[in-house]
């Protein structure tokens, strides 16, 4: 788990947006670094998002997410600059992107995104308070609220939430025995627009249509280098790769009927 070093995190010490609890990183009057930090083990050749959600807190700090060594060849970093006006992110040691997304009271969520090396590793993340640099004599008093740190792999920054959503169940209900002017199995469109929030070359199927197995289907795609599509009869592809779609909302459609299907993305 998590743990403090040259520094003391005390749960529950306020509320982001959303309802959800944040505790407070405070320094010692060591002179060192003051980290929250915990091993993590990185798989090889990935693209991983490192994020949290912060506030400035007593006296004037500002911090910093970093990856390790050990699984990167470098520590990619992004450095949240509570203290400016208006607040700000830098980047350290190359990192593939970061992110900086204003919420709402002085909350703000930040990320760093690098990929790892060819063999992975483990190695601690940190968080870091900042007076200048990450090593400094500190006054015992002085700290950053946080909350909500994550990582995840794929290159994909989720959504943020707040609080925890409970969604019902569908609960689908079809009365009557004929359905032919609106429903043909034997042809149709399968329609579907998203947006993600994605780092490098990263695709995934949006929508998929089949018979219950992988034999038959259709699929529609979203990636950062290619919209990707297929069309599957018997085992058979028929259908691979589109071009390359500029910007991060896709909208796919497939129309088909029996012995012919055609694909558009973006209304090309």
């Amino acid at each position: 788990g998590w743990t403090a070093s040259n520094a003391t995190f005390t749960p529950n010490a306020a509320t982001a947006p959303g309802g959800i609890s944040a505790g407070l990183l405070v320094e010692n009057t060591s002179s060192s670094t003051h980290v929250l930090q915990r091993s993590y083990t990185f798989n090889a050749s990935t693209t991983y998002v490192f994020s949290g959600i912060a506030k400035a807190g007593p006296g004037s700090r500002n911090i910093r997410l970093t990856l390790p060594t050990a699984a990167f060849g470098v520590n990619p970093s992004c450095q949240l600059q509570l203290t400016s006006s208006p607040v700000s992110t830098s980047s350290l040691n190359s990192p593939l992107a970061t992110f900086l997304i204003p919420l709402a009271d002085g909350w703000y969520r930040w990320a760093v995104a690098a990929t790892t090396s060819a063999t992975g590793g483990t190695g601690n993340i940190n968080i870091n308070l900042v007076s200048g640099t990450i090593s400094y004599p500190g006054d015992g008093t002085s700290g950053v609220y946080v909350t909500g740190v994550n990582m995840t792999d794929g290159g994909v920054l989720f959504p943020y939430l707040g609080g925890a959503i409970t969604c019902p169940a569908d609960a689908l209900s079809i009365s009557g025995a004929n359905f032919s002017q609106w429903y043909q199995q034997a042809g149709g469109t399968l329609l579907v627009s998203a947006s993600r929030q994605v780092v490098g070359p990263v695709d995934a199927w949006l929508a998929t249509v089949s018979d219950g197995t992988n034999a038959n289907r259709i699929q529609l795609g979203d990636g950062d280098t290619v919209g990707n599509y297929g069309i599957i009869v018997s085992s058979v592809v028929l259908g691979g790769s589109a071009p390359p779609i500029s910007g991060r909302k896709k909208t796919a459609a497939a129309s088909f009927k029996v012995g012919t299907c055609g694909v558009s993305f973006n209304g090309g």
